[in-house]
């Protein structure tokens, strides 16, 4: 196909077909290959790409080797990784930590049991479904919160 200007849609095609080419080569050299986004105008796309060791020398991938290296500051085992998380009806398994720069807060990434990604939950709670918090907080994760005082 030959492009005389770029729409969105264009821009996404050019990402899949990109992908399609460059996951090959990237996976020949122990690459994890991202590529998505990036801007665009009508006559040029910028798309982006990023490159990752798919495993370090333990192999460990990225994400493994950061969640154990920041669980025990963040109140969670190294060990958790990969643990699954029973929410409602669904099961997840965590998968990293996310840090969200400017607000301070950490936040625990799983994958759904159905293969699902980029869902997250708050520390506390997932906290509490590894078993690593018993507070009262806890208590009301889990359902079994004291009664309340009538008296108060």
């Amino acid at each position: 196909m030959r492009y005389t200007t770029i729409t969105k849609q264009d821009a996404r095609r050019i990402n899949e077909e990109l992908t399609a080419l460059l996951k090959p080569w990237a996976v020949a050299h122990g690459l994890d290959l991202r590529l998505g986004g990036g801007t665009f105008d009508s006559m040029s796309f910028k798309p982006r790409l990023e490159l990752t060791v798919a495993a370090n020398a333990d192999g460990k991938s990225k994400a493994q080797a950061e969640f154990e290296q920041y669980a025990t500051m963040l109140g969670l085992a190294p060990s958790d990784y990969g643990k699954t998380i029973r929410d409602g009806q669904r099961t997840y398994t965590v998968v990293g930590l996310t840090m969200r720069r400017g607000r301070g807060r950490a936040m625990v990434a799983l994958t759904r049991d159905d293969g699902r990604q980029g869902f997250r939950m708050p520390l506390s709670i997932a906290q509490a479904r590894l078993g690593h918090f018993t507070g009262v907080a806890d208590q009301f994760h889990q359902g079994t919160a004291p009664p309340k005082d009538p008296t108060k």
